[in-house]
């Protein structure tokens, strides 16, 4: 959790939207992860299908807070698409 307070102090960072991957899932470390600045959480296992959508309404809603981003999502989502970057093991 310091790598969410950390991302979220820097003015560079802070607009960087923060999705939690959590094992195990329980209360106190999906609540943890959101007051320390996680922007949503989810919990393991995860399909790569719900861990997709959950990436595109957090980079929307950030996009919808701040007007206009200063990163480009097509980033994101050309990373999305190559599977074989992800390392945590998923269903689906």
């Amino acid at each position: 959790f310091d790598i969410c307070r950390m991302l979220k102090s820097n003015f560079v960072t802070e607009p960087i939207p923060i999705i939690a991957l959590l094992f195990p899932a329980d209360e106190v470390d999906r609540v943890a992860a959101l007051e320390l600045g996680a922007d949503d959480c989810l919990a393991k296992p995860f399909s790569f299908r719900e861990l997709t959508l959950r990436i595109r309404c957090s980079l929307n809603r950030a996009q919808d807070k701040k007007g206009k981003t200063r990163y480009k999502q097509s980033q994101y989502y050309s990373a999305l698409t190559r599977r074989s970057s992800v390392s945590t093991p998923i269903d689906g």
